[in-house]
């Protein structure tokens, strides 16, 4: 065993296109620069193993596997295929297991890899709250069940990591046993945006732009009213998988759900960022983070109160952001400053680096490190 080797346990991996691969991939690419040997256990299967990572085990997820109705999670499923292949192997040693989700209920694994593989120490890293998101309409049984499972979670483990401070505040609830939880943000790719020649001129149209799927509490429906408005002025384009919420309009531009890195390069020819919030205003979405690295002004629509929650304490600094209630009446105010201020919508060439994945590695590295001394 290397006296720095670590075992990462994420569902996703590039090039499976959801975001939730990103920040963990990047992690496993990376930590071999800080001295770690990484393994990666994933239900996504690779042609070509990244450089950086030394070991990397593709366990998919069962076809036959079918979402219950109790809870909708392939975790439970996955971990137990991942306990069947590590049961059938000569024995590993890592000093370090990282767990991120969701899906969740493969951090049930955490004692399995503590007496079996004999690990040190296992994080878990929570990219979503599980139990709480207010995304999901859950039953009261579930999220009873769910709370149930994450005080096992947070009872075994020897360090929880979130996304922020609102994700820390709702498992901290059920943190009954004074375990550090630390707050990493997901950050932009540097290796990717930095190395892009950022746009520093706006068009006779201004190119308002959205990274992502839209959702029940992303509705973009009183946005694309109020855009008939501002037609040869204002433009929307879209960038994520298709939805009834667009399909067949044409005042949207749309572009197909894309790899990041593809993404993010049609995204640099865009004038504005657009992120879309619910009534909880409770996500640091990661598309936040790829419009401050791309230094784009951003237009913040929400459903919940204007200039609260984790996205606005991550903007507070930022140069130039915008906020609007979801209804046409504020999204055309919002609108006509836009055009108001349009000469004035480029970014000063500064240092975002503290919002980067980088910056939130190096505060990976001094988790472990200081868990492995």
């Amino acid at each position: 065993m290397s006296s720095k080797s670590i075992l990462v346990v994420t569902f996703f991996f590039p090039p499976n296109k959801t975001v939730g691969s990103l920040r963990a991939s990047y992690w496993c690419k990376n930590l071999h620069k800080h001295g770690y040997e990484v393994s990666v256990v994933s239900s996504t299967s690779l042609k070509n193993i990244p450089a950086g990572i030394s070991n990397y085990i593709c366990i998919p997820l069962q076809p036959t596997f079918k979402k219950h109705s109790f809870i909708k999670d392939e975790g439970l499923v996955w971990g137990a295929s991942i306990k069947n292949y590590f049961n059938k192997i000569d024995a590993l040693s890592f000093n370090s297991v990282l767990i991120t989700g969701g899906p969740f209920l493969q951090f049930g694994l955490i004692k399995y890899f503590k007496k079996t593989i004999r690990v040190s120490n296992v994080v878990l890293d929570y990219r979503d709250p599980f139990s709480f998101n207010p995304r999901f309409n859950t039953s009261i049984f579930s999220k009873l069940a769910k709370e149930l499972f994450n005080q096992y979670y947070l009872y075994n483990a020897d360090h929880v990591i979130t996304t922020n401070y609102h994700f820390q505040k709702l498992i901290d609830k059920l943190n009954l046993y004074s375990l550090k939880i630390s707050l990493i943000d997901n950050g932009f790719d540097e290796t990717i945006i930095n190395k892009l020649e950022k746009k520093i001129s706006i068009g006779p149209i201004i190119k308002l732009g959205y990274l992502g799927p839209f959702m029940i509490d992303r509705d973009p429906s009183n946005l694309i009213s109020s855009l008939d408005r501002y037609k040869g002025r204002i433009e929307f384009h879209h960038i994520g998988s298709q939805s009834n919420y667009i399909e067949g309009n044409d005042l949207v531009i749309s572009y197909g759900q894309k790899i990041y890195h593809e993404a993010i390069s049609i995204f640099n020819n865009f004038d504005v960022g657009l992120i879309l919030l619910g009534n909880g205003n409770h996500e640091s979405t990661t598309k936040v983070f790829d419009y401050i690295g791309l230094r784009k002004p951003i237009l913040i629509i929400t459903n919940g109160k204007l200039k609260s929650g984790p996205i606005h304490t991550i903007l507070k600094e930022y140069p130039l952001s915008l906020w609007a209630k979801n209804n046409e009446e504020s999204i055309s105010s919002a609108f006509n400053n836009i055009l108001s201020l349009r000469y004035k919508l480029i970014i000063p060439d500064r240092d975002f680096n503290e919002f980067s994945r980088k910056s939130g590695l190096v505060k990976l590295v001094t988790i472990l490190n200081h868990l492995n001394q």
